[in-house]
């Protein structure tokens, strides 16, 4: 059969299209001509032309490299739904419409109930119940998908069945199992085959669609106050801030010195002391982090949720080494065993892409650059396995070149995990590269919030119109220095 299919022109041809599509994601890294997750405002929806072939998106971001890259997780999903999906259908198929009997009704009566269900809620209940992965998310396709499989082969398994082959395979004692594989299998592999196709296509448009579909909030803050009370004093921090965070979503908070933002996640975590009176609710996975005592906070933070702060230089202390610091992180949450703290220990810095990293467990933080304690500082709170991930300013310290390496850290955890995260600057190019979402707050008021390039182009507030355009002042002076060839 594979043969005689290969004699066909139009099948080579497609054949050959899927698979230059399929070594085009593979070697992604050496044909892309841009970094799929650079950002550059100022060249947003610039037109084709030789340095973009089609063009960039609304956040500057080069759009052929980015499908060149969007290849290898969206045939790998979507090959291995199809495989999954076909093989329990084709196996529920057969049976049914091979021994009929009680089987088939048994298998028919689930099929008519899964079909019975509307996908989307079934998707939804899946999720919901599982939690948000890619496998799950294979799982929600294979359980929507089984059934319409079962039925369609089924149909063609009973066109088969009573064919004289089949008969003389029964007559000659030939095992069930035999009989299935050997002639019943390949007689409908055609119909598979135009079943899988199809297939295909819908899991493509599923995960295309699927971030909507599948990210539910994993923070919900609504109408936070804070208010610092003193016998003498009494100011308010923060005024009735609302804002939610997306699994595998990033939301930006920006604002100048003093604005709140800090604040705001130090009342989340309960970081704050006595002096401030905290109001509104702040929700993570079903249970509000106002309400929690310190215990319960205490086992959440560094593991459900992990936070980065800034200044790396100042966040580990200088009497121990970073090995032994690392440790006690690990004694925090007991999640390893001890005699595994070190070998867990060099797994998260050489994830970080430190050198050495057994040389480095041994130095104090004095001897490290701002750059690696920051790594060293994300690495940390990744092996634990947060479902939210705070940031708190953490480029604010270092180097412009630090800087632009750890946005790409930071892309990086985005792209392969699910984590939440909660990105706090003051600095406008910094979450351009990161936020899907960003909320302004200025003198403890949210002011602005919407899509990174929406308030980019539709600022709401001032104080947000303001912060656009000296950004985008600096950045046109630059532009012009570097085209008079120096700088003066």
């Amino acid at each position: 059969m594979i043969a005689l299919l290969l004699c066909s022109k139009m099948v080579v041809g497609l054949l050959s299209f899927v698979g230059v599509i399929a070594l085009m994601g593979i070697f992604a890294p050496w044909i892309a001509p841009h970094d799929p997750y650079a950002n550059d405002i100022l060249i947003k929806f610039a037109p084709y032309s030789l340095d973009h072939s089609l063009g960039t998106d609304h956040l500057g971001r080069d759009i052929l490299s980015r499908l060149i890259y969007g290849i290898r997780p969206t045939l790998f999903l979507s090959l291995l739904t199809m495989l999954a999906t076909i093989s329990l259908g084709t196996i529920m198929g057969l049976l049914s419409g091979y021994f009929r009997g009680i089987v088939d009704e048994v298998i028919m009566r689930i099929v008519d109930m899964m079909l019975s269900f509307p996908s989307q809620i079934m998707i939804f209940a899946v999720i919901a119940l599982l939690g948000v992965d890619v496998q799950n998310i294979i799982i929600a396709n294979v359980i929507i998908k089984w059934d319409w499989y079962a039925r369609m082969i089924r149909t063609n398994v009973m066109k088969y069945r009573d064919r004289n082959f089949i008969l003389y395979s029964r007559c000659i004692g030939s095992k069930e199992s035999y009989i299935l594989g050997r002639h019943l299998l390949p007689s409908i592999a055609s119909e598979m085959a135009v079943l899988a196709s199809l297939d295909v296509g819908w899991t493509i448009c599923f995960r295309s669609e699927g971030g909507s579909v599948v990210s539910h909030i994993i923070l919900d803050v609504k109408n936070l106050h804070i208010t610092f009370e003193q016998p003498k004093v009494s100011k308010q921090i923060l005024e009735d801030v609302s804002f939610s965070v997306k699994a595998g979503k990033c939301l930006g908070i920006l604002g100048e010195s003093g604005s709140g933002k800090s604040m705001t996640t130090k009342a989340i975590l309960g970081l704050l002391n006595r002096d401030f009176q905290i109001s509104g609710t702040a929700t993570f996975e079903g249970k509000d982090l106002l309400q929690m005592g310190d215990g319960d906070l205490r086992t959440l933070r560094g593991s459900a949720i992990g936070m980065i702060l800034q200044n790396p230089m100042t966040c580990f202390n200088p009497l121990y080494k970073i090995g032994n610091q690392i440790y006690e992180t690990f004694d925090a949450h007991g999640i390893f065993p001890r005699d595994q703290y070190k070998v867990e220990a060099i797994n998260i810095l050489e994830k970080m892409c430190i050198h050495d990293p057994e040389g480095v467990l041994q130095k104090f933080p004095h001897q490290l650059s701002g750059g690696m304690l920051q790594r060293v500082m994300i690495g940390i709170a990744m092996s634990m396995n947060p479902r939210l991930l705070i940031c708190d300013e953490p480029t604010t310290a270092i180097d412009s070149i630090t800087q632009y390496e750890i946005i790409k850290e930071f892309q990086r955890i985005k792209a392969e995990s699910n984590v939440g995260m909660l990105f706090i600057t003051h600095d406008v190019s910094v979450i351009s590269h990161i936020a899907d979402e960003v909320i302004v707050l200025n003198k403890g008021k949210l002011v602005d919030r919407g899509p990174f390039s929406e308030i980019l182009k539709n600022p709401k507030d001032a104080y947000t119109k303001l912060l656009i355009e000296k950004k985008l002042a600096v950045a046109d002076h630059y532009k012009s220095v570097l085209a008079q060839g120096g700088v003066r």
